[in-house]
């Protein structure tokens, strides 16, 4: 599990960056649990999926960067592990 304690060690900018991508997520879990909360386990299955997708974007983006800018440098502010994280902590908290 990713706590704030774990991410001090980052930029601040990167910090925030990371906040916000989980405060996106959380916003997406309530809609969801919102649409769905009459079927407790299609809100599990429906949140794996778009944890999949999510990593699958990632991945490919990771992969675009690899490919446009070789050896730059150039990285996603967050890493797949982030991400899982992020999915996780957010579905225990609901």
């Amino acid at each position: 599990m990713l706590s704030y304690w774990g991410l001090v060690k980052k930029k601040s900018w990167e910090l925030d960056y990371l906040l916000q991508v989980k405060k996106g997520l959380d916003g997406i879990y309530k809609k969801t649990h919102k649409d769905l909360c009459e079927e407790e386990n299609l809100v599990q299955v429906v949140w794996f999926s778009m944890q999949d997708e999510f990593i699958k974007q990632v991945k490919h983006y990771e992969d675009l960067i690899n490919q446009c800018y070789p050896d730059s440098g150039i990285t996603l502010e967050f890493k797949v592990e982030d991400v899982l994280s992020f999915f996780s902590e957010i579905a225990q908290n609901h």
